[in-house]
């Protein structure tokens, strides 16, 4: 609240950023506080956003977020060819990265998955791109602005008649994936989630620091 947020936001923030640290998302979690607080100073944020509803046909559902929050900071050095700096040579310092560009992964594919992103959480939606997004910032290292679409399935419209018989091919598949070492989407985040549960959360001493100055 210190830092201009409205109850409603402060208290979404507040879920959002503990569940993160819960979960052992570290760049999710407590630190981005640091990024709030310096992205309302910037006037790059509402921090009274009250979002807007619509239904511009059954099976879509439009939210205007209001200039609100989307969260987004890196807390660690990054790994080797993950991005560029603001003169396009390869960076693992996180800041320098923010001033420049992540890379794609998978070469061209991943070029082009990237701008297939670009499209549908961009132009498709109405919202800004990348480069538009990084003009709004005006380099004062903000939160980026930017918009999310979410496609739901229902696996039972597609799975017809057999669904039983089909989730059990899907869960065959992950026993197939788990079982050579590899883990799948988010089985860290439980794992984390459940010692958090039972031990508690630890952060470190600067960070606590840095948020405890928030208030002054």
């Amino acid at each position: 609240m210190s830092t201009g947020f409205s109850q409603e936001v402060a208290q979404s923030v507040a879920e959002a950023v503990v569940a993160g640290e819960r979960d052992g998302c570290k760049s999710h979690g407590l630190y981005r506080l640091l990024v709030c607080a310096h992205t309302i100073k910037s006037g790059k944020v509402n921090s009274h956003a009250i979002p807007k509803i619509s239904q511009s046909s059954p099976s879509i559902l439009r939210i205007d977020a209001d200039r609100g929050y989307s969260l987004l900071a890196f807390e660690k050095l990054l790994q080797p060819g993950w991005g560029i700096d603001e003169a396009g040579n390869p960076s693992m310092d996180p800041e320098e990265v923010l001033k420049g560009a992540m890379m794609t992964f998978g070469g061209h594919k991943g070029s082009a998955l990237s701008t297939m992103v670009e499209l549908l959480a961009g132009a498709l939606i109405n919202d800004f791109t990348s480069q538009e997004s990084m003009d709004f910032d005006d380099k004062t290292g903000s939160s980026p602005m930017g918009g999310e679409l979410i496609i739901a399935f229902d696996p039972a419209k597609f799975m017809g008649g057999d669904l039983e018989s089909d989730r059990d091919k899907a869960e065959r598949l992950f026993r197939a994936i788990t079982y050579q070492g590899a883990r799948l989407p988010s089985m860290r985040r439980f794992t984390n989630r459940k010692l958090a549960i039972t031990h508690g959360i630890t952060i470190s001493k600067q960070l606590y620091d840095d948020i405890l100055a928030l208030e002054v």
